[in-house]
Order: structure tokens, then C-alpha cells, then sequence
């Protein structure tokens, strides 16, 4: 069963990756604060900040439209990494040079397998050559550039990536959303907040910058009610970095408001599915991404209410006290440690005896998850307990 907007991962002419997760049904075993609108809100600066999806839109757009791939081997990119004057490093080409972005002289620094801090702080004639010699100490591999050619002026290398990535374009995403504002007229905003008339650019939450793109907006027309005057709303998140400083992630939740600080507060049921930048990725991108948030957005919440209800009235099997849960657990392949903290935490969090029901069980799971340190291990722990949730609608 599925209880938020993404679909299940199936097998489809995309291949999934090695690396990509999608993690479905996390429901929190408390309500939860999330911090990521806000970080982005503390940390951008103007001119990475929009006023609407569609200013958004357009100008990733237009960087796609200029924008040129091409692939270089090590040795002939080494060979093009040139010095002007003392202070300056250019990628060479036969219509002129281009400058490298911070980002982009990064990637190529690892390539070359210097450190970029080291080569940062040299004058630019001894930084060529040390680029030039360990691109052309490797072996013959390829380099997939993206660049902003010249155009009366030095162009712009904005990416140094393997010959195999596979690109998801920073206006795919927000063409995605785009499509989804006007199906669902206006329906996702930016959060409110009580500054946004004087200083719309503050309150915003959709952000791009030269390396990526940021959004969230949220649904807050249409509450929803859980019952016992539980009521929250829709939201989501998405980011992606098309010269590859992140993966593509989109976020759905719900949630009780959002602050001025862009803090959302009390976020209850969290999906999350990541596409990494691989040969098959766009592929993925395409074929997962805009259904999952039609899905979402079209999506009653009568069925999640419906499935907590029945997780909550399903009593474990022969279970007295918490100690039995224990043994159930262990017996569904839980380690003995990892079961009794589950067990513990259900009770402290979701009061004594809630250990004795799947709801209960499941949100102690859940808990002992996020103090997990390996993210495969958290993910397959959220997964068992969204498969004991499960149990309840089989």
C-alpha cells in the first residue's frame, strides 16, 4: 500500500542505479520539525532568490538554451588549461576561452587529483601546470564539459563530469512545476509569512543559483483533517544541481504550518525519492517525476487516515506485555538490541502499552532509525517499518 504521493518503485525502461533511493510511508513516530526551507532562507542571496515559478523557469531555461556539452579526453583537456596574465585560468577553445566557475574548477581539481584549496592558493601559471600534469598522468578517460560558450566575451565552464553522467536539467524540474501550477490552478504557493508584502524576495522559497535549483511550496486551501482536531496540509520539496553537486530529490509531507523562518512544523507522513545523475537517470526523471506529483497533489488523504486507524486497532499476536513485542520482532529478522529499543521508544513516545499494536511498534521503529549513523541502514529500517504498517490493510 502506498500512503503519500510517490508511486512504488517498480521496474520500468529506466533501470534504477545502484544509489537511488525512494523511501515511502516514513511516518514519524512524533511530530517532527523540518529545517531544509529554512537553511536554504538563512543562506540565499538575492539574485538567487524568485518572486514565481515561472520567473524561476525562465531563467534556468535560458542557461539550458545556451548552454554546449562536450566531451574532452584527460590529456587534450590538460593540454587546453591555460594561464592569461598571473591571475587567471582559462579553458582554451577554436572561438575563444572560457573562465571556470568555482564549482567547475573543483570538479576539475579532483579529476586531476589535486586538492582545489592547495591549487587555489597558487599563482595561475603554476596551477596549469599542475592541472596539465596529473590530467595527463591519467589514464586516457573522458570528460563530459558543460560550458556557456563565448559570446563577445570569455565563456563559462560550469561542470566537469564523467562521460556517463547523465544529466537532469535544472528546467526539467522546473517545467515539472510549472506544469503542476497551472494544471491545479495555483494551488502549491510559496508559504505564507508576515513579511511577504514588504519583502516578497525574503519570504520566498524558490531558490536557483548557478550550481542549482531549490523549491518548496505547499498547499495551505486545503486542510485536511485527521481527526481528534488533527489538521495538517500538503507540501513538498524538490532540488536538483545539473552540474552535479546534488541529486535530484523530491520531498512530500505533511505538515501543521510553516514559520517566517521557513521551519515547517510538524511534519507527519514524509516520502522522499532521489534520482542520481547516472546514464538512466533522466530517463527516471521522466517517467516517475511529474506523475508522482499529480499523484500527490490529486491524492485523498482518506486512505492514510483509514490506515493509521486500522495499524492502531491491529493488537500484535499473542502479545501481553512489551517484552512479547520484542520476540515478535526478532522472530521478523530484528537484531535483539534493535528490537528493544523499538519497543522502549514506542512506549516512551506513544504512550505505555502502544507497543502492542502495529501503529505503535511501527512509530518505534521509526524512531530508533534516525539515530541510525548508516543512511542504508536507516532507509531498510524505515522500510520494515512501513512493511509492518502494512500488515494492517493485507
Amino acid at each position: 500500500m502506498v500512503i503519500s504521493g510517490l508511486p512504488r518503485q517498480t521496474e520500468s525502461r529506466a533501470t534504477a542505479t545502484k544509489g537511488d533511493r525512494m523511501t515511502q510511508a516514513t511516518v514519524a513516530a512524533k511530530e517532527t520539525n523540518l529545517d531544509d526551507a529554512s537553511i536554504q532562507w538563512r543562506n540565499r542571496p538575492g539574485d538567487e532568490r524568485f518572486l514565481s515559478v515561472r520567473d524561476l523557469h525562465e531563467n534556468v531555461a535560458a542557461r539550458h538554451a545556451h548552454s554546449q556539452e562536450f566531451t574532452l579526453s584527460s590529456r587534450v583537456l590538460g593540454d587546453n588549461v591555460k594561464h592569461q596574465g598571473d591571475d587567471r585560468l582559462v579553458l582554451a577553445g577554436r572561438t575563444g576561452n572560457a573562465v571556470f566557475s568555482n564549482f567547475a574548477f573543483g570538479q576539475l581539481s579532483g579529476i586531476a587529483g589535486a586538492p582545489a584549496g592547495y591549487l587555489r592558493s597558487l599563482p595561475a601559471p603554476i596551477t596549469a601546470v599542475n592541472l596539465a600534469w596529473g590530467l595527463a598522468n591519467r589514464a586516457n578517460d573522458s570528460t563530459k564539459v558543460l560550458a556557456l560558450p563565448p559570446n563577445g566575451r570569455d565563456g563559462m565552464v560550469r561542470a566537469f563530469t564523467s562521460e556517463t553522467y547523465g544529466r537532469i536539467w535544472d528546467d526539467q524540474v522546473t517545467a515539472a512545476l510549472l506544469e503542476l501550477e497551472e494544471r491545479t490552478n495555483g494551488q502549491w504557493k510559496v508559504p505564507a509569512a508576515s513579511y511577504a508584502s514588504k519583502d516578497p524576495k525574503r519570504a520566498t522559497t524558490l531558490y536557483a543559483s548557478d550550481r542549482d535549483v531549490w523549491v518548496m511550496l505547499v498547499d495551505d486551501s486545503h486542510p485536511i483533517d485527521f481527526g481528534n482536531g488533527d489538521v495538517l496540509f500538503k507540501g513538498f520539496m524538490v532540488w536538483n544541481s545539473e552540474v552535479g553537486d546534488s541529486t535530484f530529490g523530491l520531498r512530500t509531507f505533511y505538515y501543521r504550518y510553516v514559520c517566517d523562518n521557513r521551519i515547517v512544523w510538524g511534519a507527519r507522513v514524509q516520502s522522499e525519492l532521489k534520482i542520481r545523475h547516472t546514464s538512466g537517470g533522466p530517463a527516471r526523471f521522466a517517467i516517475q517525476v511529474a506523475p508522482a506529483l499529480k499523484e500527490y497533489s490529486e491524492e485523498s488523504p482518506a486512505e492514510i487516515i483509514e490506515h493509521i486507524s486500522a495499524a492502531k486497532r491491529y493488537a500484535i499476536p499473542e502479545a501481553e506485555k512489551p517484552q512479547d513485542v520484542v520476540a515478535w520482532l526478532k522472530n521478523r529478522g530484528f537484531g535483539k538490541e534493535m528490537a528493544e529499543t523499538a519497543v522502549t521508544l514506542a512506549e516512551h513516545e506513544e504512550g505505555e502499552g502502544s507497543s502492542l499494536n502495529l501503529w505503535g511498534i511501527a512509530q518505534g521503529i521509526t524512531a530508533a532509525a534516525r539515530n541510525v549513523k548508516y543512511n542504508d541502514d536507516r532507509v531498510r529500517l524505515e522500510q520494515q517499518a512501513g512493511k509492518i504498517l502494512d500488515m494492517a490493510v493485507r
